[in-house]
C-alpha cells in the first residue's frame, strides 16, 4: 500500500475518530479516553493532508475553490459577529422599555427592596416544562425573576417541574401550578440557643430534610431538631421562613419578599366613632384598597376607639384619623397629644368644612387648616369638575421626592398650610401645591358651591399654588407639671412631657415587638395632614400616582423611609383619565374631524371623476 493511499484511509479514520469522540465527550464527559480518540483523529487528518499536500495546493488554486473559500470565511465571520453580540448581549444586558408607563420595568421599590437584602432569599418556581401548553406563563416568570436576580447576589431562583419532581412538590405542599414558594434563613435565635447550622445550600442540597411548613399563603418551616452525628458536626439546620404565591407578579413578589424580609408585622390604627372612611367597603366612597394596600405593605390594620382607651397602644407604628364627619372630644385630642409627645406618628386626611376640633389641636404644631376648597379650572379631572384638581408641584421631601413627573388627583381638598414660624423644635414642610394663579386659588365662600357661580374674588380667595398636604417633624418635648392629665385637659393647651405616665402605661399588643416600640418612643414624633380624604378613597387611589403619595406618607410616618418609592404597577389594571380639554379632544378629533374629512375627500374624488368624464 503507498502512502497516498495510506493517507486517504488515515483521512477516514480520523473523521470516525473526530465524531466518536466529539459526541461521546457530549454524552459522557467524565470519561478521558474520549480525549485520546480526539487527539488521534487529528493526528491521522494532519498526516492524510501531508501526504495529499500536492493535491491539496491544485484544489485550492481552481477558481471555484477561492469562491467556496470566501463563501466559508464570509460564513465564519459572520457566525464570529453574532456570537460576539450574543456576548455581549449576555454581559452587559441592558433592555430599552419603550411601553406605557413601562410597563416591563422594575419600580424603584422593587430595586431598593431587592438591593437591601441582607440575607439569601431563594424562589423556587413550579412550571411544568415547556411544551406543555402553558409556557408562555413560565416565560414570563422566568423574565421576571431573572430580572430580580440581576440586582443582587442574596436572591437565586430556580423551576421545578411538580409533574417530574413530585417530591420537591410535597416538600413545598403544592397544590397548583404556577407557584413561586419564596424561602430565607429565619432571623438568628436569642442568645443561649444553638447555633444553626450554614442555611441555603443545605437546605438546596437536601431538600427532603426540610420540613414543609403549614398552611398555603405564609408558613414557617422549622427543622431544628437535634441529630446524633460525630463529633464536630452541625446538630441542628437553619429554620427557614417560606411564603407561597400562586399568581406572580412584580407587586406579589415585592409584597411577599417584605413579609419574609421583615421580621413581624407592625400596627397601623385608625381612629373610629367619628364617621370616619370605612375600611371594608368596596364602593366608590369607601377605602378597602387602602386597607388592602396597608397590609400588602406588611402592616397589621386595627380601629382605635379613643374613648374607651388610655392610651395609644404603645406598638403604634402610626395613627390614622381618615376623614371624621364628627368633633373629636377634648379627651380624646388629649390622648393624641400625648402619643405624639412620646414620639407618636400621626396621619390625619381632613375634609372639606368638617372636624373644626382638629384645627386648634393642629395649630399647636404649626399646621394650619383652612375653611376653604381648592378650585383649578386648568388642572383638573374627571369630566371638567373644578374641585378636584391634579397636581404635579411636589416638593423635595422624602414622602414626594419620587413623585416628580407623576400626577396626583386631590378631589374636594381644602387648603393645609404651615405657620410662617415654626414652633420651637418642629420643622414644618408643604408636600403637595395646586396649580397657580389664575388658575386656581381657594375659595372661601361656600355659597358659591350652591349657586353654581365659582369665581375668584379679591381680598377673600387665596391665590394658587395652594398647599394641599404638609409634613411636620418635631423633637421637641417640653417640661410639665407632674401629675399632668392629657385625657382631662383642655385640646388647646400644649402637649406635656410625662403625660404618657400620667395617663398610665400605654397598652401593649398581644403579638407584636413591644422592644421595638421602646426605640419609637424616644424617635422624633412626625405628623402628614392632607386636606382631602377622598384622595385615598377606592375610586382615587389607584389613579395617577395616589397610591405612592398616600403609602410613602404611611412608610414616612413607620420610620420605614427604605421603603419610600414608587410601587410597582398592576398589569391588569391600567385606568385612564382624561381632563376636560382632553376629553374634547378625545371626541373631536376620532368622532368628528376624521369621518368628515373621508366624506369630503371622497365627495372630492367623485366630483373630480364626474367633471373628467
Amino acid at each position: 500500500m503507498d502512502l497516498k493511499r495510506l493517507g486517504t484511509t488515515g483521512a477516514i479514520a480520523g473523521v470516525i475518530l473526530l465524531a466518536f469522540g466529539g459526541f461521546g465527550s457530549l454524552l459522557y464527559p467524565g470519561m478521558r479516553g474520549w480525549v485520546v480518540a480526539l487527539l488521534a483523529g487529528g493526528a491521522l487528518l494532519l498526516f492524510a493532508g501531508y501526504m495529499h499536500l500536492d493535491a491539496i495546493a491544485k484544489r485550492l488554486a481552481r477558481r471555484q475553490t477561492k469562491y467556496g473559500l470566501n463563501v466559508l470565511l464570509m460564513v465564519v465571520l459572520l457566525l464570529a459577529v453574532i456570537a460576539l453580540v450574543e456576548y455581549f448581549s449576555v454581559s452587559y444586558n441592558k433592555r430599552v422599555d419603550l411601553t406605557e408607563g413601562r410597563r416591563y420595568t422594575l419600580s424603584s421599590q422593587t430595586v431598593k427592596l431587592v438591593k437591601d437584602l441582607k440575607k439569601p432569599v431563594k424562589a423556587v418556581a413550579f412550571y411544568r416544562a415547556p411544551g406543555s401548553g402553558v409556557y408562555e406563563d413560565r416565560r414570563s416568570a422566568e423574565d421576571l425573576l431573572r430580572q430580580i436576580a440581576d440586582l443582587s447576589a442574596n436572591f437565586r431562583y430556580e423551576f421545578a417541574d411538580p409533574d417530574r419532581d413530585p417530591g420537591m412538590a410535597r416538600r413545598y405542599k403544592i397544590s397548583m401550578y404556577g407557584t413561586v414558594v419564596l424561602e430565607t434563613p429565619e432571623d438568628a435565635p436569642a442568645s443561649g440557643a444553638a447555633t444553626p447550622a450554614a442555611p441555603a445550600k443545605q437546605t438546596e442540597e437536601t431538600p427532603a430534610k426540610a420540613a414543609p411548613g403549614e398552611g398555603k399563603a405564609a408558613k414557617t418551616a422549622q427543622t431544628a431538631a437535634a441529630k446524633k452525628a460525630a463529633p464536630g458536626a452541625a446538630v441542628a439546620e437553619q429554620a427557614m421562613r417560606e411564603e407561597q404565591i400562586t399568581d406572580l407578579s412584580e407587586e406579589r413578589l415585592t409584597n411577599t419578599l417584605l413579609k419574609i424580609t421583615r421580621p413581624g408585622r407592625r400596627n397601623i390604627y385608625f381612629v373610629q366613632g367619628h364617621g370616619e372612611g370605612n375600611l371594608t367597603e368596596s364602593g366608590r366612597s369607601g377605602f378597602g384598597l387602602l386597607r388592602q394596600e396597608v397590609e400588602k405593605a406588611n402592616y397589621v390594620v386595627k380601629d382605635l376607639f379613643l374613648p374607651r382607651e388610655k392610651a395609644v397602644p404603645d406598638d403604634a407604628a402610626a395613627v390614622v384619623i381618615l376623614g371624621p364627619q364628627k368633633e373629636l372630644a377634648p379627651e380624646e385630642l388629649g390622648i393624641l397629644e400625648a402619643y405624639i409627645a412620646r414620639g407618636g406618628k400621626l396621619l390625619v386626611l381632613v375634609d372639606p368644612y368638617t372636624a373644626a376640633s382638629l384645627k386648634p389641636f393642629l395649630e399647636k404644631y404649626g399646621l394650619k387648616l383652612a375653611d376653604d376648597v381648592v378650585v383649578d379650572r386648568l388642572q383638573h379631572a374627571f369630566g371638567g369638575n373644578l374641585l378636584t384638581p391634579v397636581v404635579n408641584r411636589y416638593t423635595d421631601h422624602p414622602i414626594t421626592r419620587d413623585l416628580k413627573g407623576t400626577a396626583t388627583i386631590f378631589p374636594f381638598v381644602r387648603s393645609v398650610d404651615v405657620a410662617e414660624k415654626a414652633p420651637e423644635g418642629i420643622t414644618l414642610e408643604k408636600l403637595a401645591e395646586s396649580g397657580p394663579f389664575d388658575g386656581s386659588w381657594a375659595e372661601t365662600d361656600r355659597s358659591e358651591f350652591t349657586r353654581g357661580s365659582i369665581q375668584f374674588n379679591e381680598g377673600k380667595d387665596r391665590k394658587g399654588p395652594v398647599p394641599l398636604a404638609v409634613a411636620a417633624t418635631i423633637a421637641r418635648k417640653p417640661a410639665a407639671p407632674a401629675g399632668a392629665d392629657p385625657a382631662t385637659k383642655k385640646a388647646g393647651e400644649p402637649a406635656k412631657a410625662g403625660e404618657e405616665k400620667a395617663a398610665g402605661p400605654a397598652k401593649k399588643s398581644d403579638e407584636n415587638m413591644p422592644e421595638a416600640a421602646e426605640e419609637r418612643r424616644e424617635s422624633k414624633a412626625r405628623v402628614v395632614v392632607f386636606g382631602s380624604s377622598a384622595v385615598a378613597s377606592n375610586v382615587y387611589l389607584g389613579a395617577f400616582g395616589n397610591r405612592d403619595l398616600i403609602m410613602n406618607a404611611v412608610s414616612w410616618l413607620a420610620d420605614e423611609d427604605d421603603l419610600i418609592a414608587i410601587r410597582p404597577k398592576d398589569p391588569k389594571s391600567s385606568p385612564l383619565f382624561l381632563t376636560s380639554a382632553q376629553a374634547n379632544l378625545f371626541w373631536v378629533v376620532p368622532v368628528v374631524l376624521m369621518p368628515l374629512g373621508i366624506v369630503v375627500a371622497g365627495v372630492g374624488v367623485f366630483v373630480r371623476r364626474r367633471r373628467g368624464q
